[in-house]
């Protein structure tokens, strides 16, 4: 947890229109007119997040923030302040002693018309709510209690200081302050971070001030924010580089910084509620900017994400009478901490935010476990999508196996929608991913059922996904793979396209495009894209996969089986290598090795079809017919509505000699099914039952659905009469055209 009270803009001489100017790229002092102008800047940088006493719970990005402002007073880009004029104390340098020495250098080095900038990142606390004590800045070596004993820098000093620099040296002062953050602080039970702020936030004199929240609210730092930053110091850069710059006149005024930051801090942190808020003249021009240095504001600028925000602290600053509830939010850190987000049920996190959400003790903090407990629930697909988009081969195998994860990856993504509501910034990726994980979990749900039903619902989700979000290549890329599965290459291979706009360098889908060349006899392009995915990820072996398929189709049947075997080196947990080396055993007769390969297949996807029944004819050629026979109903029970399955049991009906069986399998296949190797199984049948025309008119039909492997027909013993027929030399010459050569 993050209290920020930033920026106490302190514009000494309210005649000056201009605090600072742009010159070329960078943000420069204004050069007054003046009869005694050093026109010299001058700076004391100060951050802490590691304090030295174990009783001051330390911050997070307070050291970050604060180095990123040295670095922009530094930079040709920023102030391009003089570094021998800017002092950094950063953790164990910042002691009260350095700090105070580098404030009384200030008075001492600073002269009329100079520029002197006064930066504090740390906590800030009182210990008794009187108006002698309006607070204190905790330096590094800052004790638990008795602050005025020493370790800190009283806010009474150092208003006396921002005067001395005013009036004496008649200099201007910016004094930039992040110092009211919650932890484990002496003056916690009396809100004593909250006090601070107050006292900040008073106005006297020629001052502008700008803080990050209101008094009574708290403001956030995390790694949603340019990869760990406090969010009010990560806009406050941003605005004041030029993006505040509404009107477009090239210059940034109190107004429109306060507007800039209600805008885009309220709506980066919600449901959490954090209002920055400004005093003083909101017609004072604080910067100057140019268009280029908007642009290069507008280059460093992150895309947001929804991160776990800090809370460090907030449970030490419960104070009340009935404990349960602290209780329940340690528990309620714990489970997100461990992951026992939504299951169990007992215990888990939303269950203990749903008793926790109006307890009025906790009425400050209530957005902000709102906004963390969906930031965790979103994390985990946001590390699998990650690791997808990266060709993860576990994540791909994982898909392959129907893991259970899936189906909770949907829920997860709706109840984090519905915590942050419609109107947070990242309502609609939430929305959008679920769809898509909803589309996937149908399309692995489709590859089990192969009913084009289930296809059709699949795409709809993606659908879904994609008009929330326009840019999402992963649905793209699902889409591509579900047009696959239902034999529409013209529209998987657009799908596919399109992931490729938007992730160019996605070794995934440039071997999915290979694959669909490669089902479809397009075998040079299915290698040119299979080797340029290798040439994006040497380490992916399902390019390797694809790539042996392609050169296998062209005939260089041994480069394709180096191809098989290095990506096996790689991957000797990819379930299509296995299966396509135990294949390749099959075919030469090495039936060990198939039977090797196959039932690591097995090991690794329990529940492929294909390597079922690649099992059942294996142990079909090895005449071990118990076995064949269970893994050819193994996949029927498994699978009872692939059409594999079905073929599966017949073949072996068929080729164990059981010719009642099979043909009755047959004929209730053939009611559902035109297949031309089914017709002429059938039509074997019944010319060995002596059957003749019956065998005829079947024969016809299997070469009308495209059987026309008249070798295969000639061989067989039961058609031998059939083909002695004037008939079947009629059927032969009609058919013998469609064949291709």
């Amino acid at each position: 947890m993050k209290f920020q009270i930033y920026i106490i803009l302190f514009l000494l001489q309210c005649s000056s229109a201009k605090l600072l100017s742009q010159e070329v790229k960078g943000l420069k002092p204004v050069k007054e007119t003046s009869s005694k102008p050093s026109s010299n800047v001058f700076a004391v940088v100060v951050g802490i997040s590691d304090y030295q006493n174990d009783n001051i719970t330390d911050l997070q990005y307070a050291h970050t923030d604060a180095k990123i402002f040295a670095d922009y007073l530094k930079s040709p880009k920023g102030l391009n302040v003089d570094s021998n004029r800017v002092i950094v104390l950063l953790n164990e340098n910042a002691t009260a002693g350095k700090f105070i020495s580098a404030l009384y250098g200030l008075i001492e080095e600073s002269k009329e018309g100079d520029l002197v900038i006064i930066y504090f990142s740390g906590h800030g606390d009182v210990e008794s709510t009187t108006i002698n004590q309006p607070g204190f800045l905790l330096c590094w070596d800052a004790p638990a209690h008795v602050y005025m004993s020493g370790g800190t820098f009283g806010l009474a000093y150092l208003q006396e200081i921002i005067s001395t620099l005013s009036l004496q040296s008649k200099a201007k002062v910016i004094v930039i302050t992040d110092a009211c953050r919650s932890g484990k602080l002496a003056g916690s039970s009396i809100g004593g971070a909250g006090a601070t702020a107050s006292n900040l936030s008073k106005q006297y004199a020629n001052e502008l001030k700008i803080l990050s929240c209101q008094p009574d609210e708290f403001s956030l730092e995390g790694e949603s924010w340019g990869h760990g930053r406090g969010v009010f110091s990560y806009f406050l850069m941003a605005g004041l580089k030029g993006l505040a710059d509404k009107n477009n006149d090239n210059q940034v005024s109190l107004l429109e910084i306060e507007r800039y930051l209600e805008d885009n801090v309220s709506k980066s942190v919600a449901p959490h509620v954090q209002i920055p808020m400004t005093v003083g003249q909101k017609s004072a021009i604080l910067v100057q900017v140019s268009d280029e240095s908007k642009r290069l504001a507008e280059e460093e600028m992150h895309n947001q994400e929804l991160k776990f925000s800090s809370d460090k602290g907030i449970e030490d600053a419960l104070i009340q009478e009935d404990s349960t509830v602290n209780k329940k939010f340690v528990a309620f850190k714990e489970a997100i901490s461990k992951h026992h987000l939504l299951y169990p049920r007992n215990g888990s996190a939303w269950e203990l935010y749903q008793s926790l959400k109006n307890a009025p003790s906790l009425s400050k903090y209530h957005g902000l476990m709102k906004r963390n407990l969906a930031a965790a629930l979103q994390d985990e697909t946001q590390q699998v999508l990650n690791k997808y988009l990266a060709s993860d081969e576990r994540e791909i195998g994982k898909r392959l196996l129907y893991d259970s994860s899936y189906f909770y990856y949907p829920e997860a993504l709706e109840k984090a929608a519905s915590l942050l509501g419609e109107n947070h910034f990242y309502y609609k990726t939430l929305k959008a991913r679920s769809y898509y994980f909803k589309g996937l979990v149908q399309r692995l749900k489709a590859q089990q059922t192969d009913e084009e039903t289930d296809y059709l619902s699949a795409l709809n989700y993606q659908d879904s996904c994609l008009i929330l979000d326009t840019t999402a290549a992963f649905s793209f890329n699902e889409k591509g793979l579900i047009f696959d599965k239902l034999d529409k290459m013209h529209d998987a291979l657009k799908n596919y396209t399109k992931a490729l706009a938007f992730s160019p360098n996605w070794a995934l889908v440039w071997s999915n495009i290979s694959s669909t060349y490669n089902d479809n006899g397009e075998s040079q392009l299915a290698l040119d894209y299979g080797q340029h995915a290798l040439q994006l990820d040497s380490s992916f072996s399902m390019a390797y996969y694809n790539v042996g398929k392609a050169l296998e189709s062209m005939g260089k049947h041994k480069e394709a089986y180096t191809y098989f075997m290095d990506g096996l080196k790689i991957d000797s947990n990819n379930v299509f290598l296995n299966i396509k080396i135990g294949l390749l055993g099959f075919e030469g007769k090495d039936y060990q090795k198939a039977e090797r390969y196959f039932l690591k297949a097995l090991e690794l996807a329990p529940f492929e079809i294909q390597n079922t029944i690649n099992l059942g004819h294996l142990y079909l050629a090895t005449k071990d017919t118990a076995k064949a026979k269970y893994y050819f109903l193994k996949a029927k029970s498994e699978h009872p509505k692939r059409i594999e399955a079905d073929q599966g049991i017949i073949e072996f009906y068929y080729y164990t000699a059981d010719y009642i069986a099979a043909k009755s399998k047959l004929q209730d296949y053939l009611k559902v099914h035109d297949d031309g190797m089914a017709y002429l199984l059938l039509s074997s049948l019944e010319a060995k039952d002596g059957m003749l025309e019956a065998a005829l008119y079947n024969l016809s039909k299997a070469m009308e659905n495209g059987m026309t492997d008249f070798e295969t027909i000639e061989s067989d013993p039961f058609l031998k009469d059939v083909i002695q027929t004037n008939e079947y030399s009629h059927l032969k010459t009609k058919y013998s055209s469609n064949i291709k050569h």
